[in-house]
């Protein structure tokens, strides 16, 4: 029956000239491989950043290629754009290893080795209290030299309104190292927190250390600044280069007079709430502590800043 059929249908077909054969499946199109990942020819410790594009968006092209952002006292940090200013110690050896693009020692009253007036913008996070003020006030020229006007200056280090005022209260849970407060009074926690040599909880500083009775007697007599400078003058910075620890105090109105006598137009800022909007980033800036840091920033007057 199916034959009869077939015939029926091909032979007016043929009739006409034409022929009806089966159709062959057409092969399969493959796609091309996808090409192979470059090998990195050089390993980095840090993981590839995407901001690359918004830099040069906002900064342009040759202030990314000439790395035109400085971190002072970066440690470990490290980010693509970015230069590292440090002093390297044999404490600090380990986090620096390959780590430092610019050798300066802020001790000293050497300029950092940078133009002026060429760089876009400065981080400095918890390092100024490692420094005496006269040290500080020397980052702060400098910085102020070397920004190009319109560049800001970050700054982040503990706030002592906050630590002053959990002495206060005796509040020893605010404090950073718990198991210091289960050792020691709140008076040499505190101490540890802006003149570390002196207290009994540093034991790797030989030397002198303040009794609990005098601290105590200097932080109940006398208003918060006049009572943690007293407290400073026993400290001797020599020793502290056996382990750089904290050797002043801040607060954020004490940090922006200081850049306003510089020349600055400086400001107190707070938590992700930088003017720059790269510095905005929590992922990579303001990571350390922030419930109790402080937070200012600074603009070289003359120029629009680059947000």
């Amino acid at each position: 029956m199916v034959g009869i059929l077939k015939r029926s249908v091909l032979e007016p077909v043929r009739w006409l000239g034409y022929d009806i054969v089966k159709r062959r499946p057409e092969p399969e199109v493959q796609a091309p491989a996808p090409e192979p990942e470059p090998i990195a020819l050089v390993e980095t410790a840090t993981p590839p950043h995407k901001d690359i594009a918004l830099y040069k968006k906002i900064y342009g092209e040759d202030s990314v290629d000439q790395r035109r952002f400085l971190n002072i006292g970066a440690g470990s940090w490290k980010h693509p754009v970015w230069q590292n200013v440090e002093y390297p110690t044999e404490h600090y050896a380990n986090d620096l290893k390959d780590n430092v693009d610019i050798e300066w020692d802020a001790t000293s009253t050497r300029p950092i080795p940078v133009e002026d007036n060429s760089i876009e913008l400065i981080f400095c996070s918890h390092t100024i209290e490692h420094l005496l003020p006269e040290h500080d006030r020397h980052i702060f020229r400098e910085c102020y030299r070397i920004l190009k006007p319109g560049g800001i200056v970050r700054f982040i280090t503990p706030n002592f309104h906050l630590y002053y005022g959990a002495y206060k209260r005796g509040d020893g849970r605010f404090f950073p190292y718990p198991e210091l407060v289960e050792k020691h009074s709140l008076e040499q926690v505190l101490v540890y927190e802006f003149a570390s040599m002196l207290s009994d909880c540093e034991t790797e500083i030989p030397g002198f250390k303040i009794s609990t009775e005098e601290a105590r007697k200097i932080l109940s007599e006398k208003p918060m600044a006049e009572a943690l400078d007293q407290i400073c003058e026993y400290v001797d910075y020599e020793r502290n280069r056996v382990k750089p620890n904290h050797v002043s105090w801040w607060t954020p109105e004490k940090v922006v007079a200081e850049l306003i006598a510089v020349g600055f137009n400086a400001y107190p800022s707070a938590f992700g709430q930088s003017l720059a909007h790269v510095m905005r980033d929590t992922t990579v800036f303001d990571t350390v502590q922030w419930w109790r840091s402080l937070y200012a920033e600074a603009v070289k007057p003359g120029a629009e800043s680059k947000v």
